[in-house]
């Protein structure tokens, strides 16, 4: 006959026990990346990153007041290359990771890279530190002087009396020009007036007298006095460039006549430039885009004389020039003097 069951279990006992401890490893850390920028004048942007973890890879963090954080990315112990791409303008100044024990991150600043070495427990901390890049700022700079040189001399050559023509002028017996266009974001105006075209002017209107003074008595008006004032303005912003300008040149002569063929004089220009483009200074940065303003003044003699068997004149001119140029980008403001 089998014993029963109960029976069995009265009759087991306990020969060894052996005690067991289980442990488990902690296999997690954290990982939490961090943008900065200067901030102030130099503005917030948004910065792209790149990694072959999901949660990391095509972040995007946007700094307010110099400064964004990611949430902190609880992750399995190990290495993750994580890259940031600066937007245009900006560069990678700076790679520093806290909360690695170890050190054993690598940090690839030219590449705008680091493996971050994720042991467990660890709460890793990547900063990466932005500022402008300087070669952008010089480079943008660099593009609104030229410009704004070769647009106000193309305005200065337009401007430029013909002197040849003085001569020729004397007979008028207009006291002076003025014209307006103004067509869209263009203006134009123009005004012009000389001493013997008002002195002519009223020689015609009431004629000479028997027995008068002659006001067209030569040896009293070899002198002549001419002034030439000239402005115009642009603003086109229909490719989104945002590009105004402003220009002014004022011109003052006096000549004194050499017989009937020949004069010699001597004149004074003024001009002034006002020049503002949005769109060549964005990627510096640019608060309220690039603006260069400038003024200078040329001074000297010129001689016109007329060619006896040809219907046109000769004329010669020079002098000296003087330049001042201010421009402002952002957050810096540059101003230079030329002499020439």
């Amino acid at each position: 006959m089998r014993p029963s069951a109960t029976g069995r279990a009265a009759t087991e006992s306990i020969i060894v026990e052996i005690p067991l401890t289980v442990t488990i490893e902690e296999r997690f850390g954290s990982i939490q990346l961090v943008a900065t920028t200067p901030g102030g004048v130099q503005r917030d942007a948004t910065f792209l990153y790149a990694s072959s973890d999901a949660d990391l890879d095509g972040l995007q963090l946007t700094t307010v007041g110099g400064s964004a954080a990611s949430a902190s990315f609880e992750k399995e112990a190990g290495l993750y290359d994580v890259s940031q791409s600066a937007p245009e303008g900006w560069r990678l100044d700076e790679i520093s990771c806290s909360g690695d024990t170890d050190d054993g991150s690598v940090i690839m600043l030219s590449d705008g890279r680091v493996l971050i070495d994720l042991d467990p427990n660890e709460a890793i901390t990547c900063t990466f530190s932005n500022t402008r890049d300087e070669d952008a700022v010089r480079l943008a700079t660099q593009r609104a002087i030229n410009n704004f040189m070769i647009r106000r001399a193309d305005r200065i050559l337009a401007a430029a009396p013909d002197l040849s023509q003085r001569l020729r002028e004397r007979e008028t017996d207009t006291p002076g020009r003025f014209s307006a266009h103004i067509e869209g974001g263009r203006k134009a105006l123009s005004l012009a007036t000389s001493l013997s075209g008002i002195r002519n002017h009223v020689q015609a209107a009431q004629p000479q007298m028997p027995g008068t003074a002659d006001l067209h008595d030569q040896d009293r008006h070899r002198l002549d006095v001419w002034m030439r004032a000239d402005f115009s303005a642009l603003s086109d912003d229909r490719d989104g460039g945002d590009v105004s300008s402003d220009f002014g040149l004022l011109q003052i002569g006096a000549d004194w006549t050499l017989g009937d063929s020949a004069l010699v004089g001597v004149m004074v220009q003024r001009d002034w430039m006002d020049d503002r483009s949005g769109e060549i200074a964005e990627s510096a940065g640019a608060l309220r885009g690039a603006r260069v303003e400038g003024e200078g003044w040329m001074a000297g003699p010129y001689m016109v004389w007329s060619l006896a068997d040809a219907p046109g004149s000769i004329c010669w001119r020079c002098g000296a020039s003087h330049r001042t140029l201010s421009i402002r980008l952002a957050f810096m403001k540059m101003s230079s003097t030329r002499t020439g």
